[in-house]
């Protein structure tokens, strides 16, 4: 099975991030969700622990868009 990686990556509006994968999809990520979903020790509250709602990260923007290696934005 092939692998699914990201092969474009654009902001949408002032909270949305449309993410094309080499499968084809093309999704939309709302800022507040993805950075809810962040499993960095600075995010998470402790291991085990829920991470926090999107509410938490209401508004939240977006400085810049750069790719990292070759998987990953």
């Amino acid at each position: 099975m092939p692998e699914i990686v990201p092969t474009a990556a654009e902001v949408i509006g002032e909270h949305l991030l449309s993410i094309s994968w080499s499968d084809g999809r093309i999704l939309h990520y709302p800022f507040d969700h993805l950075r809810a979903q962040c499993p960095c020790a600075h995010c998470s509250p402790e291991p085990g622990r829920a991470r926090r709602e999107p509410a938490a990260y209401a508004g939240i923007g977006l400085k810049r868009l750069e790719q990292v290696g070759s998987y990953a934005f």
